[in-house]
């Protein structure tokens, strides 16, 4: 009797602290890039090969420097274009903490390549539930209420946004010149998990 009234406690438990996660949904996205004459998730000129993975919660990049001089990404400028807004971004290594700091450029001597992210900092907050910094994804990945869609259908927006496009600006600096380049993706599809 005593395991039966435990196995029944447990259940019950369950359903009171985890009851809303049982019916939450959850959405993984493809991407494709739409940047010119790019095929993949990549890019190339006579300065820079570029590769993009995009993960829930960042874009992620390795950038070779093809040059005879060193390059240099100016991280306080680059940006993520989000639903039209642009957003200030953070790269590997910084703090969530310090996410309004300034950050000295990175710098690529030649031939050489950086393994790098970057994350809207509008998207990073303090958990006070978990006391810790966390940050939400570039898009909602469940339909549970977000902040970044406060008075809309979650689901019907995630299931409506393939073809959604956003951009990342990052400005690398060559020669004492800012060569600006702007990369544009869109989601190719989404599928429940």
């Amino acid at each position: 009797m005593k395991k039966v009234f435990v196995g029944v406690l447990s259940v019950g438990m369950l359903f009171v602290f985890c009851g809303c996660g049982l019916f939450m949904k959850r959405y993984i996205y493809e991407y494709s890039m739409t940047t010119a004459s790019s095929k993949d998730m990549s890019f190339t000129d006579d300065k820079i090969d570029i590769v993009f993975s995009i993960d829930e919660q960042e874009i992620n990049f390795t950038l070779k420097n093809k040059t005879k001089d060193t390059l240099k990404i100016i991280w306080d400028n680059a940006t993520i274009v989000l639903n039209g807004k642009v957003n200030k971004t953070i790269h590997k290594g910084v703090k969530f903490i310090n996410k309004n700091e300034a950050q000295p450029a990175s710098t690529i001597p030649p031939n050489a390549e950086i393994d790098d992210l970057l994350i809207p900092t509008e998207h990073i907050f303090y958990n006070n539930i978990y006391n810790q910094w966390d940050c939400f994804g570039l898009f909602p990945t469940d339909n549970r209420n977000s902040s970044l869609f406060p008075d809309e259908n979650i689901t019907k927006v995630i299931l409506n946004s393939k073809g959604v496009k956003f951009g990342l600006y990052l400005p690398i600096e060559y020669q004492g010149k800012i060569m600006d380049y702007n990369f544009e993706f869109q989601i190719a599809s989404v599928k429940q998990k």
